[in-house]
């Protein structure tokens, strides 16, 4: 029987099954430098797939962070102060490729949720790629 330590070290170990490291890479895959970037915030912060960014910062090089207010380390605590997706309409003119970064555990039926919010923008989603507990979405707008 393998020791109890071997299942701590497989690919998605921690809690709740992390897959950061495999999201950086994917997202290096895939996106392309200029495209914006969103993460979901409806989830606890230490579940939320912002800090895919933060712990493997390679993938995501190049792309636009557009919900950044102000970076964890200039914050008093541990997380980085972002602005709702709502807020942003400004910020995506120009910007004809985001991805939405969610868990699995987000509410898309959710008026709010950013799914719905880019849609509401007349972005249309074009990939969906399950990682593990999170999931990329690729969404485009022509005439950015």
């Amino acid at each position: 029987a393998a020791p109890i330590w071997y299942s701590q070290r497989t690919e998605f170990a921690k809690p709740g099954g992390s897959d950061w490291a495999q999201v950086s890479a994917t997202m290096a895959l895939v996106a392309t430098p200029g495209d914006a970037v969103v993460f979901d915030q409806s989830v606890k912060p230490s579940w939320r797939p912002r800090l895919a960014m933060r712990t493997y910062p390679d993938g995501f090089r190049g792309l636009d962070d557009v919900q950044l207010r102000t970076p964890w380390s200039q914050t008093p605590g541990l997380w980085d102060s972002v602005y709702p997706l709502a807020s942003l309409r400004s910020r995506l003119t120009g910007i004809p490729v985001v991805w939405a970064l969610e868990t699995t555990q987000t509410d898309e039926k959710r008026p709010d949720s950013d799914l719905n919010v880019l849609r509401g923008d007349g972005y249309t989603m074009v990939q969906r790629i399950l990682i593990h507990r999170t999931i990329l979405y690729k969404f485009t707008r022509s005439g950015s």
